[in-house]
């Protein structure tokens, strides 16, 4: 109660391993405890990047590869930049050498042309199973099996 007398209601969260009671599937669940788990802590790298490290959850923007593309001289995750009036895509790696405060780039690439490669990829790798789609579409659509 607070000084007037009025009931105050708070909230105090704990982390799981301090909880009093933890029954596991006490409850069918629409998920298994390890995939709820696993969400949980995807869920929890996102809330919280790591400093100088392409983590967290994808934001805003057209870069295709943002959260995906790692860097060929040291394995980093790449991160994303933007320029000019069209906000034209770019990849950079900070690595790990700070100076003076600043991330020092690793590599650091336009990202227009390799996009449009990786699009081409995926739509080659993918034209098969399209095709093959529209086929058994068409037949289901004329009334065979």
């Amino acid at each position: 109660m607070d000084q007037d007398g009025r009931l105050k209601k708070r909230t105090r969260t704990l982390p799981m391993a301090k909880w009093a009671v933890l029954i596991h599937d006490h409850h069918k669940g629409y998920i298994d405890w390890e995939t709820y788990e696993m969400n949980r802590n995807r869920i929890a790298k996102n809330v919280h990047p790591v400093p100088h490290e392409a983590s967290g959850a994808i934001r805003e923007g057209c870069a295709l590869l943002q959260g995906l593309a790692k860097c060929g001289r040291c394995g980093r995750g790449l991160m994303v930049y933007y320029q000019g009036n069209n906000s034209t895509p770019g990849y950079y790696c900070s690595s790990n050498n700070i100076a003076n405060g600043r991330g020092m780039r690793c590599m650091h690439v336009g990202g227009v042309l390799i996009d449009e490669a990786v699009s081409q990829a995926f739509l080659d790798a993918i034209a098969p199973a399209g095709i093959e789609a529209a086929f058994l579409a068409e037949k289901k659509y004329r009334g065979g099996a």
